[in-house]
C-alpha cells in the first residue's frame, strides 16, 4: 500500500500508521436519495443514535427517520412529517431547552414551494410549530446557536430564489416557540455551509458562512458584537458544493477552519490556522486532497489514539472523468498526518456524511448518503474509547443579571487536554435544562448529538440578562470521538438584581461606543450617572469611578489587557450592566 506522508514541520517524517478498517453495514436499508441531506441524533432518548434523511428518489420527495436498535441496526420509523423535502438541510436541535431533540428542515417540498419548518418533539411525536421562517428560497442552508448568550438557540437561514436572488434571515429565539426576525446585513449565500463558533474567545458565537452568491464563491467571517450586532471581519478563499469544519486543530485555544469544495479555478481543500484578532493563515505545511462536487470533511478520532483525524471525500478533477476520493488523514499528534486510502469506504462524492458510535462499542462509525449508495460503515477497530473525566473546581461569578460559569480543564486517557470541549446544562430547578440544554443524558452523560460541547474549547461560559432567581448547573467533558463524561456535581448560583437592565432601560437611555474598544469607551445617557464600576470576566471588581452626575463621559481602557469586561452604571434610576470587549 502506498502511503502519502504529510507533515507540519520542516522535518520529513516517515511513519506507518495502522490502517483503519470499516465494513459496510445496513446495506439496502436506507433510501438512496439525490439532492439530499441527513443528520444523526438520539431523538427517542433510548441511548443510541438515530438517522434522519431527506431528498429525492425517482421524482418522489422523502423525509425519513430510521431507528437504531442500539447495536447499529436500523429500521424505518413510523414517524412522518407534514411535508417531504429536498434541496436543503435537516438538523436535530433542542430549540425549547427540554433536553430532547427537535427537528428543523428547510428545502423544497412536493408542491414545488420552499419551506423552513420546526418540528417540536413531544414524547417522540413531532408537531410542526406554526411559525414560518422563510418560504421564498431554495438551496437552503442554516445554523442554530446561541447568538445573544441567553441560553437558547437562535437561527441564521440563507438561500436563493431563481438562482440570482440571494437571501439571509436572522431569527431571535424568544422562547415558547416564538421567534423575532432581526434586521441584519449578512452577505447571503447558498450551496455552502453556516457554522457558529467563538472565533475570538470573547464569550459569544461568531459566524462563518460559505457558498455561492450570484455565481461567485465566498467564505465570510463575522464578529459578534453582542445584542445581535455583527461586523464583517475577513474573507477566505470561497467554495461551493463542499464542506467546512471548525476545530482547534493546532491546540492553541483558538478555533481554526478547514474547508473543501469547488472554486472558480478548480477544487480546493485548505486549512486556515487562527492566530487571533480574526487573522487566519493558511497551513501550507500539510497537503490535503483537493476535492469538489459534493465534497465532505468530517473530523473525529477514527483510529482510537485520541487525536483529531480528517475524513475527506469528493470528486477529483478533471470532471470529464468519474474520479473520486475518500481518505482518512490519520493524525499521530501535532498535525502529523498520514493519508489512509485503504479504509474500506467507497470512493465517492457523497451528498452527506454523518458519524457516530452507532453500535455503542466506543469507536466512531460512518454513515454515507447518495443516490446510488446509502449505508453505514462499521468501525472494526479493536481499540475501545474511554470516556473523559468530568471537570472539577466549578465556580460562578454574578455581576448584575449576568453570570460567568467556570471550571478547571479536564483530562482523558486518549484525547489531549487541550482538545477536550465542554458542555453545560443550566436550569431553574435541580436537574432541569430550561435555560441551557446540553443535548446529553444528565444521568449518564450520553451525547444525543455528535459534535463539540456548547462551551466549545473554553472552560467558561457567559450567560447574560437572566431573570432573578436560583439556578442549577453542571458541566461535562467531550472527547474527540464526541463521547461525553459524566456531569460534574451540580452547582447553584442566584441572580438578585431587582434594579435590573429591564427596569433601568424604561427610565434611562444609554449608549456605549465603540464596543469592541481600543482605548476609550464613550458613554452617553439621558440621565445623570453617579458611578461606574469595571469588573473582569470572572466578576472581580477592577476599578470604581465617581462621575459626578455626568450624562456624557468616557472610561479609559488603554491599560487593560485584551479580553472581556463588564461595565456597570449606577444612577438614582437604577443600574445597567454591559459586556465590553477590549481589543
Amino acid at each position: 500500500m502506498h502511503q502519502k506522508i504529510l507533515f507540519i514541520t520542516f522535518l520529513i517524517a516517515f511513519a506507518r500508521i495502522h490502517s483503519q478498517n470499516f465494513l459496510p453495514s445496513n446495506e439496502m436499508v436506507f433510501e438512496t436519495l439525490t439532492v439530499s441531506n441527513s443528520d444523526v441524533g438520539d431523538y427517542d432518548n433510548d441511548g443510541d443514535l438515530d438517522i434522519i434523511i431527506m431528498g429525492l428518489n425517482a421524482g418522489t420527495h422523502s423525509t425519513l427517520l430510521y431507528n437504531n436498535d442500539g447495536l447499529g441496526n436500523f429500521t424505518l420509523s413510523p414517524v412522518t412529517f407534514n411535508d417531504n423535502y429536498r434541496n436543503g438541510q435537516v438538523e436535530f436541535i433542542d430549540y425549547d431547552n427540554d433536553n430532547d431533540l427537535d427537528i428543523f428542515i428547510s428545502g423544497l417540498v412536493e408542491s414545488g414551494a420552499s419551506k423552513s419548518r420546526l418540528y417540536q418533539n413531544n414524547s417522540n411525536v413531532f408537531t410542526e410549530i406554526p411559525f414560518a421562517f422563510a418560504d421564498n428560497i431554495i438551496n437552503n442552508q442554516f445554523a442554530w446557536g446561541d447568538l445573544d448568550n441567553d441560553g437558547d438557540l437562535d437561527l441564521l437561514l440563507m438561500g436563493n430564489f431563481e438562482i440570482h436572488d440571494d437571501y439571509a434571515y436572522l431569527f431571535r429565539n424568544d422562547g415558547n416557540s416564538n421567534f423575532t426576525e432581526i434586521s441584519q446585513s449578512f452577505f447571503p449565500l447558498s450551496q455552502g455551509n453556516i457554522v457558529f463558533a467563538d472565533m475570538d474567545n470573547d464569550g459569544d458565537n461568531d459566524i462563518v458562512a460559505g457558498g455561492l452568491n450570484n455565481g461567485s464563491s465566498h467564505l465570510e467571517i463575522y464578529e459578534n458584537n453582542g445584542y445581535f450586532s455583527f461586523t464583517f471581519q475577513t474573507s477566505l478563499e470561497g467554495y461551493f458544493n463542499g464542506d467546512i469544519e471548525l476545530r482547534d486543530f493546532d491546540g492553541n485555544g483558538l478555533i481554526d477552519i478547514i474547508k473543501n469544495g469547488t472554486t472558480e479555478t478548480g477544487d480546493s481543500t485548505k486549512m486556515y490556522l487562527n492566530n487571533g484578532s480574526f487573522i487566519f493563515n493558511e497551513n501550507t505545511s500539510i497537503g490535503l486532497t483537493s476535492v469538489g462536487d459534493s465534497a465532505n470533511i468530517v473530523s473525529a478520532d477514527y483510529n482510537g489514539n485520541g487525536e483529531l483525524d480528517l475524513l475527506i471525500s469528493g470528486r477529483l478533477q478533471p470532471y470529464t472523468q468519474l474520479l473520486f476520493s475518500a481518505s482518512i488523514f490519520e493524525n499521530s499528534g501535532n498535525l502529523i498526518l498520514v493519508e489512509n486510502t485503504s479504509t474500506g469506504i467507497l470512493n465517492n462524492a457523497f451528498n452527506a456524511i454523518e458519524i457516530g458510535d452507532f453500535d455503542n462499542d466506543h469507536d466512531t462509525d460512518i454513515f454515507v448518503l447518495k443516490n446510488n449508495v446509502s449505508n453505514t460503515y462499521t468501525n472494526q477497530s479493536s481499540i475501545q474509547n474511554t470516556i473523559p473525566n468530568p471537570p472539577l473546581s466549578l465556580s460562578s461569578s454574578v455581576t448584575g443579571s449576568n453570570v460567568v460559569l467556570s471550571w478547571n480543564d479536564s483530562t482523558d486517557n486518549e484525547t489531549p487536554t487541550n482538545q477536550l470541549t465542554y458542555n453545560i446544562y443550566v436550569g431553574t430547578a435541580s436537574g432541569t435544562t430550561d435555560v441551557v440544554s446540553p443535548m446529553s443524558n444528565l444521568n449518564t452523560g450520553y451525547r444525543k448529538v455528535v459534535g463539540i460541547g456548547n462551551s466549545q474549547y473554553k472552560n467558561q461560559m457567559i450567560l447574560e440578562n437572566l431573570p432573578d432567581g436560583n439556578y442549577y448547573w453542571a458541566v461535562q467533558s467531550i472527547d474527540n470521538q464526541y463521547e461525553g463524561s459524566l456531569f460534574s456535581v451540580e452547582q447553584t448560583f442566584s441572580i438578585n438584581d431587582r434594579l435590573s437592565l429591564d427596569e433601568f432601560e424604561d427610565k434611562v437611555s444609554v449608549k456605549y461606543y465603540p464596543n469592541p474598544v481600543n482605548d476609550r469607551l464613550m458613554i452617553s445617557s439621558n440621565q445623570n450617572i453617579e458611578k461606574v464600576a469595571i469588573s473582569s470576566f470572572t466578576g472581580q471588581t477592577l476599578n470604581t469611578l465617581s462621575v459626578d452626575n455626568l450624562t456624557s463621559f468616557y472610561v479609559d481602557f488603554a491599560d487593560f489587557d485584551s479580553g472581556i469586561y463588564f461595565v456597570s452604571l449606577f444612577s438614582s434610576k437604577g443600574k445597567d450592566v454591559v459586556k465590553v470587549v477590549k481589543k
